[in-house]
């Protein structure tokens, strides 16, 4: 956390927005893909 305090004091709001819609779509992926095995 440390490390990602500085990085992420530059642009907290870009970087925090990035993970979670990333995260969202695997999470989609994830879902059709158990869904259809």
């Amino acid at each position: 956390m440390s490390g990602r305090l500085p990085a992420g004091a530059k642009s907290p709001k870009p970087a925090d927005a990035s993970p979670p819609p990333a995260e969202k779509l695997n999470t989609g992926a994830a879902k059709k893909k158990a869904g259809q095995s």
